[in-house]
Parts: C-alpha cells; structure tokens; sequence
C-alpha cells in the first residue's frame, strides 16, 4: 500500500480563546490533514476549548504541563510527528490567534509542493496599519539579521511556516525555546543547506495585537542575543550553534 504524504498543521497554543475554534473551523472546512494542538500550559481554565479542539476537530491534543514556550512547543510537535506521522514531509505552524488566514496557509502550501526541501516563510508587509512595536521590531530584525547573516528575510517572526522533513531533526537540537526559537531556525538554514522562499501574506493585527505573548525586553533580548552569538561566531571563524 502507498502511503500519501502528509504535511500536519501545527498550532502552538497558550491561553488560547474562540479564535482557535474558528480557525479550526475554517480549516477543517478545508483540509483532513492531522492537526496537533500543543497546550503550552494554559492551565485548568482553558481545558474546556482544548477538548473542543480534539473532540469536535479530532485534533492531537499534546499538552505542556507548564508554560515553557512557543519554541518547544514545535519542538513537542516534531517529536511527535518525527515517531507518530511516518509519511510527513513536512509541517505547516500557524499561530492560534487567527492572524493567518486558510487562503494564504494555501499559498504557503502550494509553494512547498513546489520546493518540498524548502524552507517556506508567509511573510507580512508591514507598510500598512500595523502596531508600532510589531511594526519597529520585525523591521529593525530583518535589518539586523541581513547585516550579520546575510539572510534577506522580509518577516523573521512570522508564525506561518512550512518546515521540510529534512529540517526536523535539526530543529530538535536547535537552540531556543520560546521565539528566539524561530530566528534560529532562520539563521540555521545556512549550517543545514536549507533553502528559504518567502511567500507574501495578508497583515493581519487583531485588537492591536493585545492577544500576544511577546515578551517585548525578555523576548527581544533573547533574539538579538541569538544574533550576536552568530556575529560573534562568524568574526572568530567558528561553525555557531
């Protein structure tokens, strides 16, 4: 028997409210593919919209038992889908806050069809109305990580990705657990010979982006320290980690 290949949606969640239903319902609308919901430690309070999530949308449902951050919950999704989803040849992460719409999940599929080895990026234009401090500090990053790596990328903390197969393992030992964890995978593409295509996507800011766990000092410090690292790494001559 041939097996289909499959590419499961993963969606890191943390305290996460209807917006998650109804991204599940337009999904669901359009696509059987296994979902994995990672529960980062929402605590008791949200377990009612996880089971929703698992009994009305036959989710997985893999659950942190404390907050440990965005990073290790795609790590948790990997494992899983590393030993459980044999025919994957890649993932889809995509935020729960219903930022990413299925239109332009879709266009970041189709592009993978295209370049199954491929890293690929929805990336958001932030030219239009967006929240000043989304707006300053993807851009001040994308500046910074074309200057010390080389690497043109328009949106490093876009949540809308498709991860190749040959990416998985790799990330696993990737340094980073909360969203320091996605600009390593960006800067790390250059160690594995992954390749980056960035696919233009719809901005979307609900309620001014209040629903985010941005940390905007922790998380920040954590990123451009990750940056500083591979700087430091590339003057002295050294492979970074």
């Amino acid at each position: 028997m041939i097996e289909i290949a499959a590419t499961p949606i993963v969606i890191p969640s943390l305290e996460p409210d209807i917006r998650l239903i109804n991204l599940l319902c337009q999904l669901r609308k359009h696509t059987n593919e296994k979902i994995i919901v990672v529960n980062d430690g929402s605590g008791e309070k949200y377990n009612s919209i996880f089971k929703q999530t698992k009994e009305n949308f036959n989710c997985v449902v893999l659950q942190h038992q404390h907050n440990f951050g965005k990073g290790r919950a795609i790590k948790t999704a990997l494992e899983y889908v590393i030993h459980k989803v044999p025919n994957a040849i890649g993932i889809i992460t995509i935020d729960s806050d219903g930022q990413h719409t299925v239109n332009d999940v879709n266009k970041c599929i189709e592009a993978f069809q295209k370049a199954p080895d491929k890293l690929v990026l929805g990336t958001r234009s932030f030219n239009t109305k967006v929240p000043l401090r989304s707006k300053l500090g993807n851009v001040l990053t994308s500046k910074i990580t074309s200057t010390v790596s080389g690497i043109r990328v328009n949106d490093t903390q876009t949540g809308l990705r498709v991860i190749p197969k040959k990416y998985f393992t790799p990330l696993l030992s990737i340094e980073g657990d909360r969203f320091e964890f996605e600009m390593s995978m960006i800067l790390d593409t250059q160690k594995y010979g992954i390749d980056i295509v960035q696919v233009p996507i719809e901005t979307v800011y609900l309620d001014n982006n209040k629903s985010s766990h941005f940390r905007v000092l922790q998380d920040s410090m954590s990123i451009y320290a990750r940056i500083l690292k591979i700087r430091t790494a590339l003057f002295l001559g050294h492979n970074p980690r």
